[in-house]
């Protein structure tokens, strides 16, 4: 459901007689719910005797009739020279995104000194997201996130409680 905020917001200024002075943000109110589905399927296999832990996870969800704050060009502020300064936001439905996921996290303790742990992602965003009516522009969500995503962590913990880490962290170029 739309939050209390985007229903209802009215952001602006007001001279103290009460007339606008300008306007930020104006909601249209009544907005309906978004629509998500979403599905995951996850594994965790922990194996004390080995120090082994894996935790696997696919997800798939659905996002339809998003809620956002959209600029609306054709919006004339009570006094029309602020226009050129004041960009105007509503909120307004304006969006669908289809995100299809894997993630896996492995650790592995070879000795209670030690630790290494390793971790993928993977993400593909389809969808768009309107920015601006009046005219309407849409922004491509593929954009959003880096379609994979690597790391690395060894660990070795000393005596005297001192511990040094080494990482290694990439992301690949985004969509």
């Amino acid at each position: 459901a739309p939050s209390f905020y985007e229903n209802n917001a009215h952001n602006s200024v007001k001279f103290d007689d009460g007339s606008l002075l300008l306007v930020f943000v104006d909601s249209q109110g009544d907005l309906e719910p978004e629509r998500i589905r979403s599905y995951e399927f996850g594994y965790l296999g922990e194996f004390p005797s080995q120090g082994l832990t894996v935790d696997l996870k696919a997800s798939h969800e659905e996002s339809r009739d998003l809620i956002d704050n959209i600029y609306d060009a054709s919006y004339v502020q009570p006094y029309p020279f602020l226009n050129r300064f004041v960009n105007f936001l509503g909120f307004q439905k304006g969006g669908d995104a289809v995100v299809d996921a894997f993630d896996m996290h492995i650790k592995y303790r070879p000795t209670r000194h030690n630790s290494i742990n390793l971790q993928y992602g993977y993400i593909d965003i389809e969808g768009k997201k309107r920015e601006r009516l009046n005219p309407d522009e849409y922004r491509d969500l593929s954009t959003y996130a880096p379609r994979h995503t690597i790391s690395a962590l060894f660990s070795h913990r000393f005596a005297e409680r001192l511990e040094v880490s080494m990482a290694y962290y990439r992301l690949s170029e985004f969509k």
